[in-house]
């Protein structure tokens, strides 16, 4: 990955709104990393991790210390974004009042060793919907509001998304960052998707999923259950909701 490469796109013919039916071989398909929050890269907080200690134990003081010091200059090339299909952009947090267009993704310099201020790529990284609170209100107009929890980004709303996908000319946002109880939530009538993969993170007690897109349009989440006694006696754990179609 080098320094220009800021969104991975996998082209879909489009036909009035839907995708048509597109034939795609091995060799066209891609497997794209996103930087999330946690990853190398961030700096000074990746060493409260234990990161730089894991790296020594393995490989010896000096050469453990070099390691890990690579390992910080790969993550701060990671792309922030992908592009799906022309239509979908997933990130690790969300949008932002300062993406106004796709190539505003694309003109981030890179490396991108802190994040320390307001803006572009700390939403990418960490912005959330504002969905959370019990007395939500759905807003017709768009408000990004900063995170009282993680510093120097927004919660933003179903308008604000509303917005955005507009004006980038995208049709739906694929997020993670938040843990979520069933791994997986929609939000804004269906136009941003939340993944939490990782069942059984909070205290083995939450589902994870994933999200499948067919060749058609068709979007399925996959549910992955959390592993219990059922589970280990040979019980299915994966169950699909209802498809979405873009």
């Amino acid at each position: 990955m080098g320094a220009r490469l800021q969104l991975n796109e996998h082209k879909f013919q489009d036909d009035e709104d839907e995708f048509e039916n597109h034939a795609m071989d091995a060799s066209d398909r891609l497997e794209v990393v996103i930087k999330g929050k946690n990853g190398p890269g961030i700096g000074k907080d990746t060493l409260e991790m234990g990161a730089t200690l894991l790296c020594q134990e393995h490989w010896g003081f000096h050469h453990g210390r070099h390691i890990y010091e690579k390992f910080l200059l790969a993550f701060s090339y990671m792309p922030l974004a992908a592009l799906l299909g022309q239509k979908i952009l997933c990130v690790h947090g969300g949008i932002s009042p300062a993406l106004t267009k796709l190539d505003d993704i694309q003109r981030i310099r890179r490396p991108i060793s802190t994040i320390e201020s307001l803006g572009l790529v700390s939403d990418l990284m960490w912005a959330e919907p504002h969905d959370y609170d019990s007395f939500h209100i759905v807003q017709s107009t768009p408000h990004y509001a900063e995170h009282q929890q993680r510093p120097n980004c927004h919660y933003f709303n179903e308008a604000a998304v509303d917005e955005c996908l507009a004006k980038i000319e995208c049709k739906m946002l694929i997020r993670g960052s938040s843990i979520i109880p069933y791994g997986y939530r929609r939000f804004a009538n269906d136009k941003v998707i939340s993944i939490f993969s990782s069942s059984g993170f909070w205290k083995n007690q939450n589902s994870g999923a994933v999200l499948k897109v067919a060749e058609d349009g068709k979007i399925a989440v996959i549910s992955l259950l959390c592993m219990t006694e059922s589970c280990k006696k040979g019980k299915d754990q994966e169950t699909t909701v209802p498809p979405m179609k873009l």
